[in-house]
């Protein structure tokens, strides 16, 4: 019986001591208040429009509305596929381009994060080698939750390269 009592209670302390790690490791997790990692919506059937002049640097741009967003990006509407339509009451909408190019290219987000109001987008351009028989201007747009942000920051190679207050 003695013996029984000295593993019980062993037992106990080993399940205490392992208990012990692990709320102490959930409380050491995120607790809200930083850097939180957001998926975005990559919105389909999108193009520039032809009035917005390019540049040879990459162009950001942040809309709250879809007059704006209209301003700047065109439907691509086929009979099989139809645009995603992005619902302003409850996103904001994020759009990248590049200069026009005869190279396939790509604009990719390749990290979001929000932290203390700020959405931070990471980009990366991936163009290839080979050449077209004609130009695109790359373009991605997304959507995010705008539940408290209050700035979005867009960044390429880790530096911050546009930003905006919402």
């Amino acid at each position: 019986m003695l013996l029984f009592v000295v593993l019980f209670i062993s037992f106990m302390k080993t399940r205490f001591f392992l208990f012990t790690i692990l709320f102490f490791v959930a409380s050491c997790g995120n607790t809200g208040k930083g850097k939180q990692s957001v998926e975005p919506r990559i919105l389909k059937g999108y193009f520039i429009k032809n009035t917005v002049e390019g540049t040879d640097e990459l162009q950001c741009y942040v809309f709250t509305d879809q007059p704006t967003f209209s301003q700047i990006c065109g439907m691509a509407t086929t009979m099989s596929d139809k645009p995603d339509i992005p619902d302003f009451n409850k996103s904001i909408v994020v759009a990248v381009t590049g200069k026009s190019t005869n190279h396939p290219t790509s604009i990719n987000l390749v990290k979001t994060s929000r932290e203390n109001g700020t959405l931070i987008v990471s980009v990366a351009v991936d163009a290839s080698e080979d050449e077209l028989s004609y130009t695109l201007r790359p373009l991605t747009v997304a959507s995010f939750d705008k539940a408290g942000v209050k700035k979005v920051v867009f960044r390429k190679g880790g530096q911050d390269i546009y930003s905006v207050d919402l």
